[in-house]
């Protein structure tokens, strides 16, 4: 009893084995065609996969998908405002914080976000606190 071979994927070029032989497609162009509607259609980049979870404003650009407990939103493993800046020209060093000078955690706009040291943010979020009569921190301007 003899097999036959599997035929090729029948896309010009590609050489690879076809998985799915009543289409004659590979396994990537199956996907694709699956997924995207066309076979050259290439995955999306990671800038246009990052717009896609924003919600832009005349101000604010908020991030619409994954949130953090603390209340910042979060792509890649990473915090989305940290992937804004890196994206348009701007990376953050490790020691570096990324502080909000709109003061809305989940504004991603890269023209409300600068990358500091971690005593200017705490400098400046201070400024931004209100106490109470007690010296306790009660909330925000």
């Amino acid at each position: 009893m003899s097999t036959m071979p599997c035929p090729e994927c029948r896309i010009e070029g590609c050489e690879r084995p076809s998985r799915y032989r009543g289409k004659r497609l590979c396994g990537m162009h199956y996907q694709r065609q699956y997924h995207h509607g066309s076979f050259d259609d290439p995955a999306p980049t990671r800038e246009e996969r990052f717009l896609a979870k924003v919600e832009k404003g005349e101000g604010c650009w908020m991030w619409t998908a994954g949130v953090t407990t603390s209340g910042y939103g979060k792509f890649e493993n990473s915090y989305a405002h940290r992937v804004a800046l890196e994206l348009w020209g701007v990376a953050p060093t490790a020691e570096e914080q990324v502080d909000h000078l709109c003061r809305v955690r989940l504004c991603v706009n890269p023209a409300h976000l600068e990358s500091v040291s971690q005593a200017e943010n705490l400098r400046r979020q201070n400024e931004f606190m209100v106490r109470d009569e007690l010296g306790r921190m009660v909330g925000s301007r």
